[in-house]
């Protein structure tokens, strides 16, 4: 049934239902409609088709050291996501968070580090 829990750095439950939840610095939630929550160094909410609700087609890239996010993010939401987040990021987290999360707009989500977690797609 798919079922699957890491308990570590972070804390993932994985459901028949695709149910995914990461609690560490933040937290992702994932359900059966493929609806992403990341609450914490932002606010990012896609819903089943993939659409990132705050900006385009453009890549999310977070690793232990920055947070690098495309001119159309930076342009149109400014305050979303301050510099200072980042640096905090760098300096108080890149020990303990070692895997990285990209979302990007072909609906991939990809975690590495400790554990690995590749979500191509559809379920």
């Amino acid at each position: 049934l798919w079922n699957m829990q890491i308990d570590g750095l972070s804390n993932i439950h994985i459901n028949g239902l695709w149910n995914i939840q990461i609690d560490s610095l933040w937290n992702i939630q994932i359900d059966g409609l493929w609806n992403i929550q990341i609450d914490g160094l932002s606010n990012i909410h896609t819903d089943g088709l993939w659409n990132i609700q705050i900006g385009g087609l453009w890549n999310v890239h977070t690793n232990g050291k920055s947070l690098e996010y495309s001119n159309r993010w930076s342009s149109a939401y400014p305050n979303e996501l301050p510099l200072e987040y980042s640096n905090r990021w760098s300096s108080e987290y890149s020990n303990e968070f070692l895997w990285n999360i990209q979302i990007d707009g072909l609906s991939n989500i990809h975690t590495n580090g400790l554990w690995n977690i590749q979500i191509d797609g559809l379920p």
